[in-house]
């Protein structure tokens, strides 16, 4: 068309020309449409392009054509049309295929069964770089709509690409979906399914479309070199190493793509990536599987399960490990499966997911012996790393292991990843299934013949020597052994029992926060040991660490083997301590399988705790106000070398907010207050079996459902000592009145606590005859009038606690009855906050009456009459225990108070706290206030606070320094302080 352009002198080859005939006729085709060709034909010179292609359209040689026939089956090259009604009736046929049960319902190990069409999950994709960097998410519309040229969509095994394969395949046949209509065709093949030496067409007729198709090696390259880009090619479990790819796949529309501009997607394992990636135009990396996903999954195969799902929400809201395991659809499968196969199996935890994994995997991969050796080197790769802090292996690694690389990989033992790195890398999917096999490798080692192999597994457990590595670095991989081993929780148990005489087991200097990034449910645990441990009491902590060591013992007797051999060792560790249990909990169902098989569980005790909490939430902590208050410190100036010792308290604070809004929002899920399982385990106990004593606390709740006083009644016979303690729960009480009525004599303290009470309510609490404990915190306007008038009915009533928060200017001594001073047991009275502008003279009075009376404390603003109050403490001849708190003494006051070292009082513990309005920054509490007038000379000798101190109280060291005179040395009194 361009007469400057010289001609080939070159003949052309006519084996050339019947070649790429294809390509000749779409370039014949612009040709035609070319404007100087178009003038031409309009002047005389006919259909230019015919003419070109009848020129070119020449016989190949006889060599050539014999190899083109014998690569095409023998067959002659069809016609244009032959190859158009061909890819027709291809097209109706996979439509109907791909849109049957055959191709979208899958079997999961012949046990679970998965339609694409109802239940297919969201899956997170990532596009990556050539880097191998991931760039953005990519959703599956985009997908769709990029896809072009050769794709790989790259994934763990199980991570669903096969699924998302057969599901795009789906769409396009359903034409739901506009961004695929533009494919003419779609194949989808499994290359592990063929033979070695298969070729394309036979694997299409094999796996698509039927052997009663006619197609042919040679028809379909026609196809596909003639649709080019308007065909999609979908490729799975390509490069396995048990996978065979046709060659005209291999070099044709993957190699050589840019010829036939087919759009393919390869499905692959991750570290099959790198041998294909420079092919590629598109990298998509299948991410962690969503939660929302698995719970789709889930939801839609059990719907008819509505309690089990219940508790599966639960148990993801309260484990953050379990929420990070369930990261990939062959996980949840293993649920699905594990749920089939044992439907009254309601334990879903970490450990019964690996378990059933493990035996889905060696079930479908059908090698018993090498895959049960896989497992085995791998479970010893695994607990090397465990005790090493390595996640992540090199070949040498495995090696020394013994791990064949192959057969882990094919198992889904480990993943390789290969790009970018110079050598190849091996990890485990998640940090709890290292965990896991690290610990079936300790309880294999344990339940070795001889002594030599079990040793060495001692040998490891006698590593984890603080609780704190013990219940948050190796918590999970002490879980996993206990449960793959009796043996291993036998020795893993006592280990943990042995640890609690030991002082060192206590420290808390390690740092388990590598291990807490794949278990944010331990950061309690870690904050349990490594700040409460500093300012806690060492028996409270020790208590602590009791409950966690039990609840560790009960989570690791899985088998009823394990449990007869550690029953009488967990009945002797729990002899004379508490046993606390919450109601709403989930977690306790081991132990009430335990008090179920052992009911003598609660005669050993020394009391058992019950909490039932509602859904209101009590003494919401102010963070803003919290910072406001510390603002004013600044922030500390320290060098940076020493920085990573201090923590943000705004971080803090945010952290701490953050994880209250979430437990709120997983507590607005609870059912009843009192579950029907909770209360099962005690019904009908034997009198044998009671436990000496029983502490309800009833907290948060704004009203009970039906059946819940039922449970109450149940509870309330475990025992006959019961204290109850109800905190802000309005009608709580009312709902008890069948216990109470019942049981009325074995209620022996009382609590409540910001608790609005009916009449009705109250009246329960004075029918309780044999009470002997009241303490009565009330917070506002709540006054309970009519119990305070009652009190005289309460004839064994022993100890009295009435508190009303801040200063009130309400009379409560004055609502008291006379008769109350017929109550001659009362040996504890408790007052806070009361108002005795008045009302001194009266409790002056109560006081003479108390013969028994061995503690008194008094926290008010003002006592008119102390002197008076004075004296009638003489009459308490037992009084061992005396506190008075927020008011001043006069000189006169301070040496009337001394009479009671006079009147031979044998005071213990005395601590008189007399607080100072006016203190400085320097002491918050002072004895007395400054500026009292006590002179110098005999008035000081005889009423000064050290004096008054030195005839009350009973000898101490010759180091106390006194409060307010700041003189050492005096050898006989002690000085109290209160921060």
């Amino acid at each position: 068309a361009h007469s400057h352009h010289q001609p080939c002198s070159r003949p052309i080859s006519e084996s050339f020309v019947f070649r790429n005939r294809i390509k000749f006729r779409h370039v014949l085709i612009l040709l035609g449409r070319c404007p100087y060709l178009l003038r031409r034909q309009q002047a005389g010179g006919g259909d230019a392009a015919r003419e070109q292609f009848e020129e070119l359209s020449v016989t190949p040689p006889v060599e050539e054509r014999g190899e083109i026939e014998a690569s095409a089956g023998g067959e002659t090259p069809p016609g244009e049309d032959s190859w158009t009604r061909t890819a027709e009736g291809m097209r109706g046929r996979l439509r109907n295929f791909y849109s049957s049960s055959a191709f979208c319902r899958t079997s999961f190990n012949e046990c679970v069964s998965i339609d694409l069409r109802a239940t297919y999950a969201e899956l997170q994709l990532l596009l990556k770089d050539i880097k191998d960097k991931a760039l953005r998410r990519v959703t599956l519309p985009e997908l769709c709509r990029d896809l072009d040229r050769v794709s790989v969509l790259e994934g763990e095994v199980g991570s669903g690409k096969s699924a998302l394969l057969r599901k795009l395949a789906n769409l396009w046949a359903s034409g739901h979906c506009p961004l695929l209509a533009r494919f003419r065709l779609v194949l989808y093949l499994s290359l592990r399914s063929l033979r070695p030496g298969t070729g394309m067409a036979e694997a299409v007729r094999g796996q698509l479309l039927g052997d009663d198709f006619a197609l042919s090696d040679w028809s379909l390259k026609e196809i596909v070199c003639s649709l080019r880009n308007r065909v999609l090619i979908l490729l799975d479990e390509y490069g396995e190493a048990d996978s065979w790819t046709p060659q005209f796949i291999e070099e044709e529309l993957i190699r050589k793509n840019h010829l036939t501009d087919a759009a393919i997607i390869l499905g692959l394992q991750t570290n099959r990536t790198a041998s294909i990636r420079q092919y590629a135009n598109t990298v998509i990396s299948i991410a962690e599987f969503p939660l929302y996903s698995s719970i789709h999954i889930l939801k839609t195969l059990f719907s008819h399960d509505a309690p089990r799902l219940r508790k599966l929400i639960n148990n993801l809201g309260w484990s953050g490990t379990l929420r990070g395991i369930l990261k990939t659809p062959l996980f949840t499968l293993a649920v699905c499966q594990l749920w089939v196969q044992y439907p009254q199996e309601d334990s879903l935890d970490c450990l019964v997911i690996f378990k059933a994994f493990l035996a889905c995997s060696l079930w479908k991969d059908g090698q018993g012996d090498r895959a049960q050796s896989a497992v085995a080197s791998c479970g010893q790769l695994a607990l090397t790393g465990i005790f090493e802090s390595r996640f992540e292996f090199a070949d040498g690694d495995l090696a020394r292991a013994g791990v064949d690389a192959e057969d882990a990989l094919r198992l889904g033992l480990l993943s390789k990843f290969t790009a970018q790195r110079l050598k190849p890398v091996y990890r485990f999917f998640h940090v709890s299934f290292q965990e896991y096999l690290a610990g079936r490798r300790l309880g294999e080692l344990t339940e070795s013949e001889g002594t030599a192999v079990p040793q060495e597994g001692l040998g490891y457990l006698r590593c984890v020597d603080t609780f704190l590595q013990a219940f948050t670095r190796y918590y999970y991989f002490l879980i996993y052994a206990a449960g793959s081993s009796t043996r291993a929780a036998s020795h893993i148990i006592s280990h943990l029992l042995d640890m609690t005489q030991k002082p060192s087991s206590f420290d808390s200097k390690a740092n388990p926060n590598l291990y807490l990034e794949q278990h944010p449910d331990l950061e309690l645990t870690r904050d349990l040991f490594t700040q409460i441990s500093s300012i806690v009491d060492p028996e409270e902590m020790v208590s602590m660490v009791t409950d966690q060591v039990l609840e560790f013992a009960l989570r690791s007797m899985g088998n009823s083997q394990t449990r007869a051999a550690m029953a009488p060792v967990i009945l002797n560790f729990l002899t004379g301590k508490r046993l606390q249990l919450q109601a709403s909990s989930i977690r306790q169902g081991r132990m009430f399988e335990f008090v179920k098989i052992y009911p003598e569980t609660l005669s050993v005790l020394s009391h058992v705790q019950i909490t039932i909490s509602g859904k209101m939430r009590i003494g919401m902590t102010s963070y803003s106000k919290m910072a406001e208050c510390m603002s004013s410190f600044g922030a500390p100036k320290v060098e940076e070398d020493y920085l990573s010792a201090f923590q943000s308290l705004r971080e803090q604070m945010d952290k701490t907010e953050a994880q209250e809004k979430e437990i709120d929002s997983f507590s607005s899920m609870m059912g009843r207050s009192i579950p029907d399982s909770f209360a099962i385990p005690f019904v009908a106990l034997p009198d044998c079996c009671m436990a000496p004593k029983l502490k309800l606390n009833i907290r948060g709740i704004d009203s009970l459902q039906e059946g819940d006083s039922k449970h109450l009644l149940t509870l309330c016979s475990i025992s006959n000592c019961i204290e109850l303690t109800v905190w802000d729960s309005h009608g709580a009480l009312k709902e008890m009145e069948p216990a109470v009525e019942l049981y009325r004599d074995r209620f022996k303290a009382v609590t409540l606590q910001r608790t609005e009470l009916s009449q009705e309510e109250q009246d329960l609490v004075i029918s309780m005859s044999a009470l002997e404990s009241l303490e009565l915190i009330i917070a506002g306007d709540l006054f309970p009038e009519y119990l305070l008038r009652k009190l005289d009915k309460l004839k064994h009533l022993k100890e009295l606690t009435i508190d009303v928060g801040a200063q009130s200017s309400r009379s409560i001594i004055d609502q008291i009855p006379e008769s109350f001073t017929n109550l001659k047991n009362l040996e504890k009275l408790i007052l806070s906050g009361i108002n005795l502008v008045q009302d001194s003279p009266r409790l002056a009075h109560f006081l003479r009456s108390c013969p028994a009376l061995r503690t008194f404390r008094l926290k008010c603003g003002r006592v008119p009459e102390f002197e008076e109050l004075t004296r009638a403490l003489t009459a308490c001849s037992r009084l061992e225990e005396l506190v008075l708190s927020d008011f001043h003494l006069s000189p006169s006051e301070t040496r009337a108070f001394g009479q009671l070292r006079r009147k031979q009082v044998a005071i213990d513990a005395l601590s008189p706290l007399l607080f100072d309005s006016s203190f400085s920054s320097s002491s918050a509490f002072r004895l007395f206030p400054p500026g009292s007038n006590f002179g110098r000379g005999s008035e000081s000798d005889a009423g000064s606070p050290c004096n008054v101190l030195r005839r009350l109280s009973p000898p101490v060291g010759p180091n106390s320094v006194c409060g307010q005179c700041s003189r050492g040395g005096h050898n006989d009194y002690p000085v109290f302080y209160t921060i």
